[in-house]
């Protein structure tokens, strides 16, 4: 009889067999037990020595501990591999093999280093994703919730900024449209009449408001929210924030519509006899002048991918122009009637137009091919893409949202919808970077919530909705320094970075 552990079971069995060999010294001459253990010159030898972690043990539980031990430390590396750095301290320190218990501390604290920075850079980037509404049965359409229930629904900010109106049908001024800025910080509205304000509509607070006492056709900010262009009566101005005349274009007579190519600092601007101006806003010069044979343009907008411009013509044909080529790059018959809308996805690979035969038609711009199309009620007036891929239409006093339209399968039904009773809608742009649609009406200018709409994730590489003064003043300066130069508006995306090997034969085949 002995003890398997401990020091009293080990002086036990050293007792008992000084007492069963005798005291005996003859060197080999010790016997075993029947438990297995041998003795000589009073000495305890045995097999179970040969493992100091197990003393004194017999040979079959020495194996079971061993098995026992492996399997142990085998199930803390699958641990360990399957959830590092949830290891706790008190079963790393029970592995007994030292070098396997030094490796498993030492992915451990990596493991945990690892979280403790992917942690830091998720709060520092903000990795969020945008939520859509998401019906829960076959027979529930999302088009049928009601602006009243979707606030009910929102965090205070989108509440309040999705409740933003100007009520302007008492001062005649109208019909208006709105503009956002490039971070979506300030606000332009200018009344057909003659009417332009400037505006934080955040903090509903005015930078200036003047009255030009002459038909407005179209405004526009400029590369920030400091300058506006505006399509007059006769000719094009510029005006900072507190409205002071800054500039009069007078080489652009009866300008119908305008955009900004903000990475080439260039001022596009189309007139009513189909000219297509592009003026560069830095030092006032202007840098190409186009005319086309396809009279009555009606509609006009910009590829953000490639800052070429889209042009509708009355006919159904829709042109695409660079200022390097006299002729348009591109010349597709998009509709039986004429074009009344257009806009561009911001990947520049889709394209969206609308005419007076009540067809919206999506067209991909790498085949040159109409995706699919469906009619509307009316002809839509107006049509804007927003930066996450919805597109919203108005027509008359109805405004449509759709959702998955710049893909191959055609939805089925529309994903929001907004009617506005006793208005005409004017204008629809989405807010960058909020899921906000700003509304021009015959009435005045309001919002409308659209969830999913914006991009979650800011970039303050990119106009920043949060910007101070001194960060607006170096985001301009650095503007300058990178701008485009006009060559570079190309069909090709990928032309900006790539290497020009031979200039001057790629410029003569652009100008072929």
């Amino acid at each position: 009889e002995y003890r398997e552990q401990g020091a009293s079971g080990i002086g036990v069995v050293i007792e008992m067999a000084k007492l069963r060999i005798g005291g005996g010294t003859s060197k080999g001459g010790g016997r075993k037990d029947e438990k297995g253990f041998e003795s000589s010159s009073g000495v305890l030898k045995g097999k179970a020595t040969e493992d100091s972690r197990f003393p004194l043990v017999p040979k079959a539980r020495q194996k079971k501990r061993k098995k026992k031990a492996r399997e142990m430390e085998t199930a803390a590396v699958a641990r360990v591999q399957a959830r590092p750095g949830l290891l706790p301290r008190s079963e790393l320190r029970a592995i007994v093999d030292k070098k396997l218990r030094r490796q498993l501390i030492g992915v451990t604290k990596r493991a945990r280093a690892a979280v403790e920075r992917n942690v830091a850079a998720a709060v520092a980037l903000h990795v969020e994703s945008s939520g859509f509404i998401e019906t829960e049965g076959e027979l529930e359409r999302s088009y049928k919730l009601t602006q009243d229930k979707i606030r009910g629904e929102v965090d205070e900010q989108t509440r309040v900024m999705g409740s933003f109106e100007l009520n302007l049908e008492s001062s005649l001024l109208g019909p208006y449209i709105a503009r956002y800025s490039r971070s979506g910080r300030s606000l332009l509205v200018a009344g057909k009449k003659g009417h332009l304000a400037d505006l934080d509509w955040r903090k509903a607070k005015p930078y200036g408001e003047i009255f030009v006492n002459e038909t407005v056709r179209d405004a526009t900010f400029l590369h920030n929210d400091q300058y506006f262009a505006v399509s007059q009566r006769k000719y094009a101005f510029i005006y900072d924030s507190n409205g002071i005349e800054l500039h009069c274009l007078r080489n652009i007579t009866e300008p119908t519509c305008l955009s900004f190519l903000p990475y080439h600092f260039l001022l596009a601007s189309l007139t009513r006899d189909g000219v297509l101006h592009y003026t560069d806003t830095t030092v006032g010069q202007q840098v190409a002048t186009l005319k086309s044979r396809i009279p009555n343009a009606r509609a006009m907008t910009q590829n953000p991918a490639n800052a070429c411009i889209h042009r509708g013509h009355a006919n159904g044909i829709v042109t695409v122009w660079s200022p390097i080529s006299t002729q348009p790059l591109v010349t597709m018959l998009c509709h039986r009637g004429g074009v009344t809308a257009l806009a561009v996805e911001p990947r520049g690979v889709y394209m969206a137009t609308a005419g007076v035969d009540g067809c919206l038609k999506i067209w991909d711009l790498r085949t040159y091919k109409e995706l699919h199309s469906r009619r509307t009620i009316r002809p839509v007036s107006t049509l804007a893409v927003s930066q996450k891929g919805l597109l919203a239409s108005g027509l008359g006093s109805h405004v449509q949202i759709w959702k998955d339209m710049f893909s191959s399968r055609r939805p089925d039904s529309v994903y929001l919808e907004q009617h506005l009773p006793s208005r005409v809608v004017e204008s629809v742009q989405f807010c960058p970077f909020e899921d906000i649609l700003l509304l021009g009406t015959s009435g005045g200018v309001q919002t409308m919530i659209v969830p999913g709409s914006g991009e979650p994730n800011i970039d303050s590489f990119v106009p920043n909705p949060f910007e101070s003064v001194r960060s607006r003043r170096e985001m301009e300066v650095s503007s300058l320094l990178d701008k485009l130069a006009p060559e570079t508006i190309t069909l090709d995306q990928n032309a900006v970075g790539s290497i020009d090997r031979d200039p001057a034969a790629r410029l003569k085949e652009l100008r072929a």
